[in-house]
């Protein structure tokens, strides 16, 4: 077990997916950032009524959540989910995240960077046409993580940047891609553009009509997945914005 770690029920959360549990979500993170403890999710469901700030701007130290496989952070309403609020590296393992809003994403690796996720999973509902998951910060790794997209519309994953951030030497590995959308989407802001991108070893089954769709990068590996069932195209090449230079 965890050797030194803070509970979230222990900061007031119930996990019984209908108290609003953000508050105590919240709190609890802060906390164990401060104290370089780790955040243990235990199996349960805690619902969110308000964008999670994942991380504090007051600490720039790592903060690990860990869950159980069975531990699902969820919402109905139309929000944003998570975000990451913290210049310290993030790492979340075996949460789930569970989208039933109309629109909004279920996490945003936003600020920050060096941010990794093992072992979580992800799902929308048919109507939200949000991304599912997007990072647009360097070196992040997605690792062993499932996507369930209902949404013909909605991208599972976006790799991006914004203005002034670099996007570089990130991973997305053994991850299991399914449902009726989208798959992985990589883009970029105005004047930047993703760099270094690896996808290996990962099943897109997803039905959507793309699977993997490529705008604007530089330096994209594709190797050793699985692509099957696409409705249209496994992967599309579509250079905008900054284009595209060196895809393999």
């Amino acid at each position: 077990m965890l050797e030194s770690y803070l509970n979230f029920k222990d900061y007031g959360a119930t996990g019984d997916g209908r108290a609003d549990d953000t508050a105590a979500l919240n709190e609890c993170m802060k906390e164990a950032q401060r104290t370089k403890q780790v955040c243990y999710l235990p199996s349960g469901t805690y619902r969110v009524r308000n964008t999670l700030c994942i991380g504090s701007k007051e600490s720039n130290k790592l903060l690990v959540i860990q869950g159980t496989g069975n531990s699902v952070i969820y919402t109905d309403d139309d929000i944003d989910m998570a975000r990451t609020n913290t210049d310290g590296k993030v790492k979340i393992k075996e949460v789930s995240f569970r989208h039933e809003g109309k629109s909004g994403s279920c996490l945003y690796l936003d600020d920050g960077f060096g941010h990794d996720l093992y072992g979580c999973s992800f799902s929308n509902i048919t109507g939200n046409i949000s991304t599912m998951l997007i990072f647009n910060g360097s070196y992040t790794d997605i690792v062993n993580c499932a996507f369930e997209n209902a949404e013909p519309e909605s991208y599972s994953i976006n790799c991006t940047t914004i203005p002034g951030k670099i996007n570089i030497n990130s991973n997305i590995f053994d991850c299991r891609i399914y449902g009726t959308g989208k798959g992985l989407l990589i883009n970029s802001s105005e004047n930047n553009r993703p760099e270094g991108l690896k996808v290996a070893r990962n099943m897109f089954l997803n039905t959507g009509k793309e699977q993997i769709t490529v705008n604007s990068i530089l330096h994209l590996d594709i190797s050793n997945n699985m692509l099957d069932q696409s409705s249209k195209v496994s992967i599309l090449i579509d250079p905008k914005m900054q284009g595209i230079c060196q895809c393999h």
